[in-house]
């Protein structure tokens, strides 16, 4: 905000997340009561070389993909054109990374002492699926219910382009949601290499894309459109291998999840039915945001609630 209304322009978006990196790396080694030594031991080195360096080539490989859109696209598209795309796909994904990671990193030590044993792995990555599905899903509907009016009241008229990317980008923490403890459990299992063969896959068929978008597509929201298509063509198979893993079924984890898959299609349908009506009726963007956040309140809250109390119980009474 400092660099914003200081007049540097994009490169405030630029100093925050360069801030937030140095403040989490301060925090944590204040935090943390372990302080590693600075040796070395050969032993140690070959029991995690493999491990790691597919894990590292892995992250590389992701980054570039998950980055290779804002340099291909850079290169051709108009700096408002690359703006208006690279502010849809940073705020679609803010309030997922600020919850699903750091639940995810308390989890994945519980998973990986549980890898001798099939059953309660199994268990216990349905339960963390039921999680991430009852945290991820809500959000998704909430901001892509909200996105039309809560973004231009948020950030400005000037974003208004931005809002059909955006919500199509939010779209696709619906499948992810799905699968968000998928990578976490091949990790615990000892098995990086499915997640370097999904990165291989993602950047055969996402780099090739962006390059074709560069020259032949200039609306952010068709771009937006291609990568959701092309990140379920990726995430199939990279689910479907987790969910063999664990030893279980796409329809265990819809039943598991009834009542959050429900309260967040009934909440989607009533945000989206009372804002239009509140638009139908002349009614301001305030009004229309209040409108659709009562509309998603009174048609998903319901069962939405029933499942937190269900989630509350089922890890309160383990203590």
């Amino acid at each position: 905000i400092a660099l914003a209304l200081s007049g540097w322009g994009f490169w405030a978006l630029i100093g925050s997340s360069v801030a937030a990196s140095v403040f989490e790396m301060v925090a944590y080694y204040v935090a943390a009561q372990h302080r590693p030594r600075f040796c070395f031991s050969l032993k140690s080195f070959r029991s995690i070389a493999r491990f790691g360096t597919i894990s590292s080539v892995t992250d590389v490989l992701n980054t570039a993909v998950n980055k290779g859109d804002y340099l291909i696209l850079g290169r051709v598209w108009a700096k408002q054109t690359l703006g208006i795309y690279f502010f849809a796909f940073e705020k679609s994904t803010r309030a997922f990374d600020l919850v699903l990671p750091k639940f995810l990193g308390l989890v994945m030590p519980a998973l990986s002492a549980l890898n001798k044993d099939s059953e309660r792995l199994r268990q216990g990555f349905l339960e963390v699926t039921r999680v991430s599905i009852a945290v991820t899903l809500p959000i998704a509907v909430g901001l892509m219910v909200t996105g039309s009016t809560l973004v231009p009241l948020i950030f400005g008229q000037q974003w208004r382009p931005a809002v059909p990317a955006f919500i199509v980008l939010t779209a696709i923490w619906i499948p992810r949601s799905f699968g968000a403890a998928v990578s976490i459990l091949l990790y615990a299992l000892e098995r990086p290499r499915y997640g370097l063969y999904n990165a291989i896959l993602r950047l055969v068929l996402l780099i090739p894309f962006f390059l074709a978008a560069a020259f032949f597509l200039s609306a952010p929201v068709v771009v937006a459109c291609g990568i959701v298509i092309l990140s379920i063509v990726t995430l199939t198979p990279y689910y479907a291998k987790g969910y063999d893993a664990a030893g279980v079924t796409l329809g265990e984890v819809i039943f598991g999840s009834w009542r959050t898959l429900l309260g967040s299609g009934l909440a989607l349908a009533g945000g989206l039915v009372a804002e239009r009506l509140a638009a139908a009726n002349g009614a301001g963007e305030p009004a229309r945001l209040l409108a659709a956040l009562a509309g998603l309140a009174m048609a998903g809250t319901p069962l939405l609630w029933l499942e937190g109390r269900a989630l509350y119980a089922l890890y309160f009474s383990k203590g």
